[in-house]
């Protein structure tokens, strides 16, 4: 057990009291209209109109994404969408594992291993995630990037930066496949970014490469676009660098839920440890537990029929300890524990029953020993950078 990722909550037979602070995690942390965006067909866009780029993300907020037309809605806001990779095996989610081949080796991760993507044909259960361009005034060329090596009136996407918080290696690829199935890399954070990093769309067109993440977290992804709208190839008109925003995996998404992009990267709101409602639970547990991490919790009882933080009940017998638990098939990226804390901790065993009424969650059980030479008690939450794979 790695303890930087341990969460740990602890109550007496004697006593059970929690104490708080006033909350400042919802000071300027507007989610109204922030969609999450978990299927469906996404653009992209990148406009330059009458001089100026007009850039954002567009969702068909349809639940099929298997209609081939471009996305269809209104131009949005990158900081209002976050754009989802659920953690199951594909095609029920977007978890893969890394071909053995080196063709693979752009990806900079180990051949076996597992990776989160976004695949370049659209699929009911993963968004489906392109480009869009409708910059009709831009001059044609002749692309001599051997990937192209064509004439056209080319908007070239290229990457200009990878932000990412999580526990793993946090890089970002993208690649096509071939005629004939070969693998087409077009840009990839692990090996440094460079002017090679990039991508071409037609104007006023839209394209879809497979998109892949190396690791769990969550990801700011900036692009740029650039087209030329004199004669040849002499001036490039360059769109400020657009970031969109990425969660990949179930606490992840949660905390996209919970905190708005402008706070991922603050240790003081996005981290398992963190506390940013001053409650003395940290988000992980409040994770673990269906608490909320940007109001304080007083009390041990979260509402809805679950029993929240861990409440002690006497059943005439020795007392139990019960709490509410994420159902481990939904792959929660955490791993709990009781244990008795004496001369040496002692793992207690849990006794997990169905939550009636609430998919998703399960009720915990643990009986307490009243034998115990110190009466003290702890549930501990581990975030795991690798969830258990059965794929």
């Amino acid at each position: 057990m790695n303890p930087s990722l341990t969460a740990i909550v602890g109550l007496s037979l004697a006593v059970l009291a929690l104490t708080s602070s006033p909350s400042r995690a919802d000071e300027g942390n507007s989610t109204v209209n922030h969609l999450h965006i978990g299927h469906g067909h996404i653009d992209l866009t990148f406009c330059l109109e009458n001089g100026s780029w007009k850039t954002g993300l567009v969702w068909d907020g349809t639940p099929n994404p298997l209609d081939p037309k471009p996305a269809v809605g209104s131009l949005r806001s990158p900081l209002t969408a976050t754009i989802l990779a659920k953690d199951q095996p594909f095609s029920t989610g977007n978890r893969v594992r890394r071909p053995a081949d080196p063709s693979w080796d752009f990806t900079g991760v180990g051949p076996g291993d597992p990776f989160w993507w976004f695949p370049q044909a659209s699929t009911p259960e993963s968004p489906w995630t392109g480009f869009s361009s409708c910059s009709a005034a831009c001059a044609s060329y002749r692309e001599t990037d051997p990937r192209i090596n064509a004439a056209a009136s080319w908007t070239t996407i290229s990457l200009t930066s990878v932000r990412y918080v999580g526990k793993g290696s946090g890089h970002f690829f993208m690649w096509s496949s071939g005629t004939f199935g070969e693998i087409i890399p077009w840009m990839s954070s692990a090996d440094g970014i460079t002017p090679d990093d990039r991508y071409f769309i037609g104007n006023s067109g839209h394209a879809h490469p497979a998109m892949g993440f190396s690791s769990l977290g969550l990801y700011e992804i900036s692009f740029t676009s650039t087209c030329y709208t004199g004669p040849g190839k002499t001036n490039p008109n360059s769109s400020p660098p657009v970031s969109f925003y990425f969660a990949v995996g179930t606490y992840w998404e949660w905390i996209s839920r919970n905190f708005s992009p402008a706070r991922w990267f603050s240790g003081e709101y996005a981290s398992a440890l963190a506390d940013p409602d001053n409650d003395g639970i940290s988000n992980l547990m409040e994770f673990s537990c269906g608490l909320n991490p940007r109001s304080p919790d007083v009390s041990y009882t979260q509402g809805e029929g679950l029993p929240g933080l861990p409440s002690l009940i006497n059943n005439g017998t020795r007392p139990l300890l019960r709490f509410a638990m994420r159902d481990p098939a939904s792959n929660p990226q955490v791993e709990l524990a009781v244990r008795s804390i004496g001369s040496a901790p002692q793992p207690l065993t849990l006794e997990p029953r169905l939550s009636e009424g609430i998919p998703g969650w399960l009720e915990a059980v643990c009986s307490l020993p009243t034998s115990s030479p110190s009466r003290f008690f702890r549930l501990e939450a581990t975030l795991l950078p690798e969830i258990p794979y059965s794929d």
